[in-house]
């Protein structure tokens, strides 16, 4: 997990970090489905997962349309292009996806409430 997370945070293409930050769900995974002690980690695991991926989507949507509206995901290009000005729906919705998929992956209590049931 440690070792996804330090790719995640050393990459320079935004997609290559979407692609790490996914990964980080399989060590979680089996963390969840192996070591857990209830006869329902398996349930758990399989949703833990839905949700993550699901959580996960609005992100990659609003990096697709990143893509399209700047022609590049590469950090070291974007950061020297115009400023995104969010004044129109996409941009909101490039700002609401990155927002989603990131509060899903924190334990924010709202978004994991599915966890108490199965643990």
């Amino acid at each position: 997990l440690q070792t996804f997370l330090i790719m995640t945070l050393g990459v320079t293409e935004i997609i290559m970090f979407y692609i790490m930050f996914e990964a980080t769900l399989i060590p979680t995974l089996i963390i969840i489905t192996r070591w857990g002690n209830q006869t329902e980690r398996l349930n758990t695991g399989t949703c833990f997962l839905f949700c993550a991926l699901a959580g996960s989507l609005p992100l990659l949507c609003a990096l697709l349309l990143l893509q399209q509206s700047t022609g590049t995901l590469s950090m070291l290009v974007l950061q020297y292009s115009q400023p995104l000005q969010l004044n129109s729906w996409g941009h909101m919705f490039w700002w609401a996806g990155c927002l989603i998929a990131f509060l899903v992956k924190m334990p924010l209590y709202g978004v994991h409430l599915w966890l108490p049931k199965h643990t």
